[in-house]
């Protein structure tokens, strides 16, 4: 009865709808050759056992290794390897499998020693293999001292993009005081000299990539300053620095020039310290040494205390006595003068008041 039913339902469905039945007929063609077509694509793009396998894998380029001293290469190799491994999308045994085939040289001996030595029907697993490769050609010292190296990074003369290149290539080796955004930001502000740190630090920025960017326009801002102050600096000394040095050299030519005056007038006869019209401050003091051509004599020394000749001041019996500045008597001082300023045409003269002032005979002493 059920069969008899179905079998009426579609014959009544093939009479009572033949037109769309003809029109979806081309839409079920094409949906079909669609999926067809991404079969055949996947099949083409999953890795399967054998050739087709190894074909795959060498058409991606893959690299060799022959073993190396520096430790970085054994790294760089295994992180293609893993990139080409991502892409086909391979299992363990797979990787395995590939990786040892790429080995070369003094690496395929290591391998071969190594494997001898696992234990007899236990598989090696790739975990294992990356475990024993970077202890044969990245060992865990090179690894710390990296770590070190990234703890104290600083950039110093650095450019910010030499700088953020090697905070990238260490921060690696030091993956927890990089785990999150916010630290990452933090260590790579600690590494910025002050001058862009302070410019930098407060927005407190915790996205890395916006970080790098300010730390770039503060670099910028920082070496415009520095530029503009050695411009400034060129220009000053060059327009003003030797000038300056003139200007110096007349101002002491100038001060020499006024003390040497200053010195004339004072040794000649009316300055103040001979005898002239200014008030004294002190007591009197002898006047210069006299020309011996022009007082006379042939050559002798004449004492500047006395002005007696035949010795000098050091040499000299007599008391230093106070005497006034405008008469050249002893017993007061200018500002106690009654006398008026009296010139003294020579150290005779003075000698010869000084009789008059009741001074001992200063002859005597020859």
């Amino acid at each position: 009865m059920a069969d008899e039913e179905s079998s009426v339902s579609a014959r009544g469905v093939g009479q009572e709808e033949p037109e769309p039945r003809m029109q979806h007929q081309p839409d079920a063609t094409e949906r079909l050759t669609a999926l067809m077509t991404q079969y055949m694509e996947f099949q083409m793009a999953r890795p399967v056992r054998g050739t087709t396998l190894h074909e795959q894998f060498m058409k991606l380029n893959p690299p060799e290794f022959m073993g190396a001293t520096d430790p970085l290469v054994a790294e760089e190799w295994l992180k293609k390897l893993d990139t080409i491994f991502e892409v086909m999308e391979v299992t363990s045994e797979q990787k395995l499998t590939l990786a040892t085939f790429m080995l070369r040289g003094e690496a395929r001996n290591w391998w071969e020693s190594m494997r001898r030595m696992q234990p007899e029907g236990v598989p090696v697993s790739w975990q294992r293999f990356v475990e024993i490769f970077n202890d044969q050609y990245f060992p865990r010292i090179y690894r710390m001292q990296k770590e070190e190296e990234f703890m104290s990074l600083k950039k110093r003369t650095m450019s910010i993009v030499e700088y953020e290149e090697k905070f990238i290539a260490l921060s690696r080796f030091a993956p927890e005081m990089v785990r999150t955004e916010e630290l990452k930001c933090r260590r790579f502000e600690h590494g910025l000299d002050w001058q862009i740190r302070s410019r930098v630090a407060m927005f407190e920025l915790n996205i890395y990539s916006e970080l790098v960017n300010k730390s770039k326009i503060a670099e910028r801002e920082v070496m415009e300053f520095q530029n503009r102050r050695e411009n400034f600096k060129k220009r000053r000394f060059d327009s003003g620095a030797g000038p300056s040095r003139q200007k110096s050299t007349d101002v002491t030519a100038t001060v020499v020039q006024s003390r040497a005056q200053t010195d004339a007038r004072s040794a000649g006869p009316g300055s103040s310290r001979g005898g002239g019209n200014s008030r004294g401050r002190g007591s009197w003091r002898p006047p210069a040494r006299p020309n011996t051509a022009q007082s006379g004599t042939t050559g002798g020394i004449i004492c500047y205390r006395c002005g007696v000749e035949g010795h000098m001041v050091r040499d000299c019996p007599m008391p230093w006595v106070d005497k006034c500045y405008q008469c050249g008597q002893p017993g007061h001082i200018a500002r106690h003068c009654t006398q008026g300023p009296v010139a003294v045409s020579s150290v005779g003269s003075a000698v010869e008041r000084g009789r008059d002032c009741h001074i001992p005979n200063l002859n005597q002493h020859n």
